[in-house]
């Protein structure tokens, strides 16, 4: 058992001459922890910005394991490792809430642990899907035509989650143009609508329509999509 120089108490571990409660105080086991975290949370659709992605959580617990999962940690020299072990709410989870991290640090071998105490904040914000979703625009429209076209988009539709409701639903000579809002909804749609009726994609378009606010190419895809009969009849 060595002695701490600030504390004067024993402790197994000494970093720079301090036990690590001492040294936490002081230095830190986590380079450039914020006393405050920032996540944008989008007001429309409730998911969170993670990095480059905005991520849907099932409880709001789920989406502060989220955020704090954001964190770079990067240990405070000499500790050689630290890995946020647990968290906890102080106070009421809000857009403002303050938050026990625990911490699990290694220092030749030894393992301890420490706690530090952050402001998570939540900024309202508008997602991407949200922006797109309010402005009317879409990025690739579905093209069903054939036979009882309306039936079969129909019954799809009412199969999926709600959260990737199309834009817009319009029915035309010969089938339905459905809008999506983005193509993985629209495959997930196409994708659901074979398992409603026998199908047979027939065209897949690109269409340019400018330029992104990072320089790059932005385009509208077009999916014509034939129905050959329902799933379930007779000469399937």
């Amino acid at each position: 058992m060595r002695t701490c120089a600030s504390c004067g108490r024993g402790s197994e571990v000494l970093l720079r001459g301090l036990c690590p409660e001492c040294f936490d105080r002081r230095y830190g086991v986590v380079e450039g922890l914020p006393w405050e975290l920032v996540v944008d949370v989008c007001t429309s659709c409730g998911r969170v910005r993670i990095g480059h992605k905005w991520l849907e959580y099932a409880t709001a617990e789920e989406a502060v394991g989220l955020m704090l999962s954001s964190m770079s940690l990067k240990p405070v020299h000499p500790v050689e490792r630290v890995e946020l072990e647990d968290w906890a709410l102080e106070t009421r989870l809000d857009w403002r809430t303050r938050v026990r991290l625990r911490f699990r640090a290694n220092y030749r071998d030894t393992l301890f642990r420490v706690s530090r105490v952050i402001v998570l904040r939540l900024n309202p914000s508008t997602c991407p899907l949200c922006i797109v979703r309010r402005s009317g625009e879409y990025d690739t429209l579905v093209q069903v035509r054939g036979y009882r076209a309306g039936e079969a988009v129909e019954k799809t539709l009412n199969s999926l989650d709600p959260r990737e409701a199309p834009i817009d639903v319009v029915p035309v000579r010969g089938g339905v143009d459905v809008y999506f809002h983005h193509r993985g909804a629209a495959a997930r749609f196409v994708s659901r609508l074979a398992s409603t009726a026998r199908v047979r994609v027939s065209r897949v378009e690109h269409e340019h329509v400018g330029t992104s606010s990072l320089g790059r190419r932005r385009s509208r895809k077009t999916i014509l999509v034939r129905l050959e009969g329902l799933t379930g009849e007779r000469g399937e």
